[in-house]
């Protein structure tokens, strides 16, 4: 945690460092949230590991930190940036973040980022990352966001189970850029992937209906072709992907 400017004799580190059982991502997110609300002073640790369970399956510990972290943040536009990214189980790229951006606003989720200017955005995402809640930009993939996955998964779920309606409406806009993304019959992985990303958006938006007969049907099946079984099974994605219907 010194890398990321936390202070403190060796034994207060040390700790530390045993409080959270050695969990890296706890760890990493413990030493830039002292570092960001407290100067990097250890002795203010328990802020953060007096509400932490005893239980580190699943990622408690980095759980919790990230919850003093949402605290800390208040309900603002960083909290907006992490739940939107916890829809995605890999790095978003700023085009699909546009449609899940544009006006009107949805309730609950964008309010706070509809109308930001670049200069804003970038504020946001650099805060986020300083904060180590978000992973630093890949200069091979300018543009992308991305997070750890369990911190994807809390935020993600905190957005699916308490605030369903915005969770969905999300859902809906990415099932239609999904849907449009695509060639309307694609003949190779790569292309096909927005089509299986647009079905399991479509079944989470309630869109049971428009998924099957808009996109598996006619575009991934290929109506009695079975085109994903037959054709693109040999990526081995077919074969081991999830069941959507």
């Amino acid at each position: 945690m010194e890398a990321l400017g936390v202070k403190g004799d060796e034994a207060q580190l040390r700790s530390a460092s045993d409080e959270f059982s050695g969990h890296c991502l706890a760890l990493t997110l413990l030493g830039s949230y002292l570092t960001d609300a407290y100067n990097g002073d250890i002795r203010f640790r328990n802020e953060v590991s007096g509400r932490l369970a005893h239980d580190v399956r699943q990622g408690a510990h980095a759980r919790k930190v990230t919850k003093s972290y949402q605290i800390w943040f208040g309900e603002g536009p960083e909290l907006s940036v992490l739940r939107m990214l916890g829809l995605f189980d890999r790095p978003a790229d700023e085009r699909v973040i546009a449609a899940l951006l544009k006006p009107p606003a949805i309730p609950g989720l964008t309010e706070s980022l509809t109308n930001l200017g670049p200069t804003e955005w970038r504020t946001i995402l650099s805060r986020l990352r300083r904060a180590r809640l978000l992973v630093g930009e890949d200069p091979h993939n300018p543009g992308y966001a991305d997070t750890h996955p369990l911190v994807r998964e809390y935020y993600g779920l905190q957005l699916r189970d308490q605030r369903n309606e915005a969770w969905t409406e999300c859902n809906k806009r990415l099932f239609k850029y999904y849907r449009a993304l695509a060639p309307q019959l694609p003949d190779s992985f790569s292309e096909m992937q927005p089509l299986f990303l647009a079905a399991i958006c479509g079944c989470n938006a309630g869109l049971f209906r428009e998924a099957l007969h808009e996109v598996y049907i006619p575009r991934i099946q290929r109506e009695n072709a079975h085109f994903a079984a037959n054709v693109l099974g040999a990526t081995g994605f077919a074969n081991g992907s999830r069941s959507f219907f």
